[in-house]
């Protein structure tokens, strides 16, 4: 996964030496946790979806939310425009919650 764009800038002042950084965040599972990740899920899934997202756990089959193969695309795609980022294609079927927010954070 990459950022697209191209991070914060700034300066950082440190005993007295002056110097420029870029901030670049390769993987946005590095800096997210499950529970914003799920968070996720259940915004993308009610805005998507026009439906509320029942109680959900790592373990829930996807089939039980009712969600397809093109479901999983339109949510990894929301993913992409929502954070800036760029995912792979999945390798591996996705067929729990855990495996989609796996996929999210490869």
């Amino acid at each position: 996964m990459k950022l697209l764009g191209s991070g914060n800038s700034g300066h950082c002042n440190q005993t007295n030496k002056s110097f420029n950084y870029k901030y670049l965040i390769t993987n946005i599972g590095e800096i997210m946790t499950d529970q914003e990740k799920f968070d996720f899920l259940r915004s993308a899934f009610t805005d998507l979806f026009k439906k509320e997202m029942p109680d959900i756990t790592r373990l829930t089959p996807l089939q039980e939310l009712g969600l397809d193969s093109l479901d999983i695309v339109e949510l990894q795609l929301e993913f992409e425009q929502r954070y800036s980022v760029e995912i792979s294609d999945p390798k591996n079927d996705i067929k729990t919650v855990g495996d989609l927010l796996d996929h999210l954070a490869v």
